[in-house]
Order: C-alpha cells, then structure tokens, then sequence
C-alpha cells in the first residue's frame, strides 16, 4: 500500500489557507440560510430535498439511514416532508 499524500505548509500560508476556508464556509451557510427563507419551510419528498442540496436522492435516502429526520401525515403516508431547518442543521453537524 502507498503512504498517504501528506503537504507542509509554511505557518503563515497554513493561517491563510484556515481563514479561507472559514470564509467559504460562512459564505455557503449564509447561501442555505437565504435559500430557506426565500422558499418555506418544508420541502415534499425525496428528491425535493436533493435538489435543494445540489445531491441525488439516493444521497438523501442514505442522510435518512443516518439520522436525517422525515416526517409524515397519516393521510399521506408514503409522502415525506423534510424541514428545511433540520436539513441544514443535519449537513452542519455531519
């Protein structure tokens, strides 16, 4: 087996590269939270779900194996919504 690619970093340069990344990551957080509030709170299945996160459905049946939460009406059983709050929140803290 091959060693694993390994790259070292100037101080000054591994500072830099953490600042950008925090910076990216704000930007991408800020991004979902407008797309939340422009479009309501719910989103109606699957695939609603995948397009809001730029994935596939299967990439959403997957979250829901592990810990994404669906939920349903007793008058639409096979319909699942998801709340686009504990959406974001599930990618924030997986």
């Amino acid at each position: 087996m091959s060693e694993p690619l390994t790259v070292q970093l100037p101080q000054e340069a591994s500072d830099q590269l953490k600042l950008q990344m925090v910076a990216l990551l704000k930007e991408a957080v800020i991004s979902v939270q407008g797309k939340a509030k422009e479009s309501g709170e719910w989103l109606r299945g699957k695939s609603a779900v995948a397009r809001y996160l730029g994935c596939s459905s299967e990439t959403v049946s997957k979250m829901v194996l592990n810990g994404l939460n669906p939920h349903m009406i007793p008058e639409a059983p096979n319909i699942y919504f998801f709340n686009r709050r504990e959406v974001d929140e599930y990618i924030l803290n997986a």
